[in-house]
């Protein structure tokens, strides 16, 4: 008698040797498993050629569906094991059959990662107290003065079994001598606090150094190039160092003493896919213990294409806090109803809308130091979250 675990063997090995397009999985409700932006694109026609996407399968079957989409010619970019996804480049024609397999938790698109920078506020948006002056629009962050030492991080660039602990790697561990070796050289260099204190992770357009951090910024990593690549530090848009500065700077941030771990997933316009922010999540929860991980900082999202439930940045969100971090995200900047020019709600962006995360919106205060006239900004998201 054939044993469930032994026919779900079968099943894999199935899918592996045969091409996903084929009904080996069975049959459900065509589209009911794809988000809107896609289940959009299909009722088009199609017109749109290949799609990036983001399968989400149920558990098994995760890479007999990645073996089966390379053995039908197409390109599987990323495996994320943590949510049970694969990251592929699909023909739009394929989306329903990828919809009907039962092996399918949810298909969604790779969407379109972006900043949520505060826009500048308009003359009329919302007036000020009677005696109060208007907050003045931020200055951005110009180019950080100063210089690291060049040295931790190229000596990052060789750290091997954290490279070994990357988001498709095996788990790491602290007890190799290389990596002991490792710290203390940085001690050595002045660097002390490398394993020490809050370990915040800026998941962003990267972090600029300068005097504001000093020598926190412990690490960096870029995975803006299809892969992940420890790196000097730098930023190339300003967001990301303006969020590391309120979170950390000498000077403005609320934690001056805490460690700052840049993950950088936005290009020089602020911009980046879902795929790189699930890769590097999942590379900091891989790598929590050797990099001295608390807190992930996301300050970008994208807006609500599915349910909380199969959303996977959502998800990996979720996952990151049953590991044990704590993730702050931003709420978004979709807070002016379009139709109206006034301040609306529901306008949560993901991964703002995830049950498990700290989301936090934008506050108008007026130039003031009391606290009893400040306001929600009217360009920031507020609830109810989707």
């Amino acid at each position: 008698m054939i044993t469930s675990r032994l026919l779900r063997v079968c099943l894999i090995a199935i899918a592996v040797t045969l091409p996903y397009s084929k009904a080996v999985w069975g049959q459900e409700r065509a589209h009911s498993k794809l988000d809107k932006s896609l289940q959009h694109v299909v009722q088009q026609g199609c017109s749109g050629g290949r799609q990036s996407v983001i399968i989400r399968t149920k558990a098994g079957y995760r890479t007999g569906l990645s073996a089966s989409l390379r053995s039908d010619g197409r390109k599987v970019t990323a495996e994320l094991r943590s949510i049970d996804a694969v990251t592929a480049e699909v023909d739009c024609a394929d989306l329903p059959a990828l919809a009907n397999m039962v092996g399918t938790a949810s298909v969604s698109t790779n969407a379109l990662i972006e900043a949520h920078a505060s826009p500048k506020l308009p003359s009329n948006s919302v007036s000020a107290p009677k005696g109060k002056k208007a907050a003045p629009t931020p200055p951005t962050q110009g180019e950080a003065a100063g210089k690291l030492q060049e040295r931790m991080f190229q000596t990052l660039l060789a750290w091997n079994q954290l490279r070994a602990a990357s988001y498709l790697g095996s788990t790491a561990t602290t007890t190799d001598s290389s990596l002991n070796s490792t710290i203390t050289m940085m001690e050595s260099m002045g660097l002390r606090g490398m394993a020490n204190g809050v370990g915040i992770a800026v998941i962003d357009s990267g972090i600029a150094p300068g005097p504001e951090f000093g020598t926190r910024i412990s690490s960096f990593y870029d995975f803006t190039q299809g892969d992940v690549r420890a790196a000097t530090p730098s930023d190339e848009y300003g967001h990301g160092s303006h969020v590391a500065g309120l979170i950390a700077g000498t000077n403005v941030g609320v934690a001056p003493g805490a460690r700052i771990i840049g993950l950088k997933v936005l290009d020089s316009h602020g911009r980046g896919s879902t795929s790189d922010v699930l890769r590097a999540i999942e590379f900091a929860i891989a790598n929590k213990t050797i990099l001295h991980l608390n807190i992930l900082n996301l300050s970008l999202g994208h807006p609500i294409y599915e349910s909380a439930s199969t959303d996977p940045l959502v998800q990996a969100v979720e996952r990151a806090v049953r590991e044990g971090f704590v993730v702050v995200v931003s709420a978004g900047n979709f807070g002016i109803n379009k139709k109206t020019g006034l301040p609306g709600y529901a306008g949560i962006a993901s991964p703002g809308n995830a049950p498990s995360a700290i989301t936090v919106g934008a506050t108008q205060i007026f130039d003031t130091v009391v606290r009893d006239d400040d306001r929600v900004a009217p360009y920031s998201s507020r609830g109810p979250s989707w």
